[in-house]
């Protein structure tokens, strides 16, 4: 589906979907207070959002990932909210963080800084510190967005869900990965693909997509994916073209590889979409 842009936001103001969207606290209206008072903790994150210069809160981007800093900087940005009630259920008020560059609509998600202790500085001292995560979307929320590095906890799928439909290509996948990637269910070192999958059951695995490439809502033949041990070792690796056998990949220096993905992404403009080569930091498993 299309990348939501700054003209689908504006056409679903006018046709009444986004109530509307503020840059600053003393924008929002008279209804959407009264109901944020009532609840207000829920919205703390979005609001407190407003308050931020942008330029000073991506300030933690400086020393890990320099290119993206440097660009984005130059970039007249700013923090907005989207107004817009949800009636499905009930009448409920749904704020989403965002902000806009060349075209594009940059979602922030809900950041659970409680859970990035254990992971490395330059995502949690860097790209974490300053957005808490960020999506690109195809509606006006940031719900099964992708692109780029959402929050950690909510937002790192297990990477079994990409895996092929077929049962028996599954197991096939989860062998070959295992083989590769001793712990890719658990944080310890168990290689036997039977004991593997009972350890399954007890929770998420520890291989997870950290960036779906793919754009959103889109399910294409081939596509690009970036996992991570979650909780041990903290290895990188890329899924080329979809295939977890015969294109997978260990990415050898992912700090310098984020930088010029981060970069690719924020220099294309509205719904222009090229796949980045991550091969220059790729050895294949």
């Amino acid at each position: 589906m299309p990348i939501y842009t700054k003209d689908k936001l504006n056409q679903d103001i006018l046709n009444k979907v986004v109530e509307y969207t503020i840059s600053s606290v003393s924008d929002i209206k008279k209804k959407e207070i009264e109901y944020i008072n009532k609840i207000e903790y829920v919205y703390d994150y979005h609001i407190n959002k407003l308050n931020f210069d942008f330029k000073q809160s991506i300030s933690a981007l400086k020393d890990y990932y320099p290119k993206t800093y440097d660009y984005l900087i130059l970039n007249d940005l700013y923090y907005q909210l989207i107004m817009y009630w949800y009636q499905l259920i009930d009448n409920r008020l749904f704020l989403s963080s965002f902000f806009e560059l060349n075209q594009r609509i940059y979602f922030l998600t809900n950041p659970s800084e409680d859970y990035y202790d254990w992971l490395p500085d330059y995502l949690k001292d860097g790209w974490l510190k300053a957005f808490g995560g960020i999506v690109l979307s195809y509606s006006e929320n940031d719900i099964n967005g992708t692109m780029l590095i959402g929050d950690p906890y909510s937002r790192w799928k297990s990477f079994d869900l990409y895996l092929p439909n077929s049962r028996k290509k599954a197991k096939q996948a989860i062998e070959s990965l295992i083989k590769k990637i001793p712990y890719t269910f658990i944080d310890i070192e168990i290689e036997d693909i039977e004991k593997q999958e009972k350890y399954r059951t007890k929770g998420f695995p520890n291989l997870r997509v950290m960036i779906d490439c793919r754009k959103p809502n889109e399910d294409p033949q081939e596509y690009d994916l970036i996992l991570m041990c979650y909780h041990y070792d903290h290895r990188v690796f890329w899924v080329k073209d979809g295939d977890f056998i015969d294109g997978l990949y260990e990415i050898t220096h992912p700090q310098a590889m984020l930088d010029e993905y981060f970069l690719h992404v924020f220099t294309q403009k509205d719904q222009e979409y090229t796949r980045f080569d991550f091969s220059p930091w790729a050895s294949k498993l």
